[in-house]
This record gives structure tokens, C-alpha cells and sequence, in this order.
């Protein structure tokens, strides 16, 4: 078993923190993101590895940690930073940034409130919510997109602790001669 500090979901948590911190330089540029995300992991759980087989002794817990964060983190990662590095790229243009476009889509919700109370009067308080939620829907959305996305990242590195435990859980592979 893995001292703490050599867990996969230790260093899968330090990825994060560090590609995070590093992720909006790279949006727009797929091909690069991709370089930079694998060279960075490459980074990490080698340094993770040294320092296992260095403080430990322990060669084979090395070339697992390094193994299983290039084949399952990696891509995991890389599709979920992608995936929101588009998201972000596209925010709602129609109603974000200026007043105007914010006010005629706070009209809009005040009409079709109104049409809709009018359809069913207990729909009264519709007529009041409808209009602050239009006025609000790009902070609604952006929070709603960001906690999805860190939901997404907190479930990969706790996966990653699951991964170690179901690998330690198997017999060490025979080292070749």
C-alpha cells in the first residue's frame, strides 16, 4: 500500500491544481492545450515516481503511479479541460455583457410570464421570477457550467483513488529478469 503522500489521488489533486491555474492560456488552441496538459502530467508523475522510488525504495509503486496517471488521468482530464475550455469560449452573446440586450431579454420573460398567468392564474409568481432570472442568466450559467466542471474534476481525482486501491488490490507483476 502507497504512503499517503505517493497516492494517485494526492498527485491527481496537485494536477489539477496546477493545469487549472494554467488552462485559460491555452483555450482556443486544441493542439497545444493537448501538449501542454501531457507535458505536464509527464512532469508530475515523474517527479512522483522519483520521489517514491527515492524515499522508498519502491520500484514497482514508481512505474504504477506514473503508469496509471498517464493512462487514466490524462485523457480523462484532457477531455473535461477541452470540453470547458469550449464552453467558455461560446459564452451567451445575446444576453452577456451589455444592458440593453440584458433589458429586452427581461421584456421578453415579462411577456411570456404575462401570457402564461394569463393562461393560469396561479402562475402569479412567475410573473416576478421569470424577469430576475432573465436579467441573471449568464452569472446563473456561467456558476452552474463552473460547479459542473468541478464536480467533474473532484469525481477524476477521486477515481484516481479508487484506481489505486483496485491496483494494489492485484498481484504485483513479476519484474523481468
Amino acid at each position: 500500500m502507497a504512503p499517503p503522500t505517493f497516492a494517485l489521488d494526492t498527485l491527481a489533486a496537485h494536477l489539477v491544481a496546477r493545469l487549472e491555474a494554467s488552462r485559460a492560456s491555452w483555450q482556443g488552441d486544441d493542439a497545444l492545450a493537448r501538449t501542454e496538459i501531457a507535458r505536464i502530467v509527464d512532469e508530475g508523475a515523474e517527479a512522483m515516481a522519483r520521489e517514491c522510488r527515492d524515499t522508498y525504495g519502491d520500484t514497482n509503486q514508481a512505474r504504477r503511479i506514473a503508469e496509471e496517471t498517464r493512462r487514466t488521468f490524462l485523457p480523462r482530464y484532457t477531455r473535461l479541460a477541452l470540453d470547458q475550455n469550449l464552453r467558455e469560449s461560446r459564452p451567451f452573446q445575446l444576453v452577456a455583457g451589455t444592458v440593453v440586450p440584458r433589458l429586452l431579454g427581461v421584456l421578453l420573460a415579462l411577456a411570456v410570464a404575462i401570457l402564461f398567468e394569463r393562461r393560469f392564474p396561479i402562475a402569479f409568481p412567475l410573473l416576478f421570477v421569470a424577469p430576475i432570472t432573465a436579467f441573471l442568466w449568464p452569472e446563473i450559467h456561467t456558476w452552474y457550467t463552473r460547479r459542473g466542471y468541478e464536480k467533474d474534476l473532484q469525481s477524476l481525482v477521486d477515481d484516481m483513488g479508487r484506481v489505486q486501491r483496485a491496483v494494489e488490490a492485484l498481484p504485483a507483476p513479476e519484474e523481468a529478469s
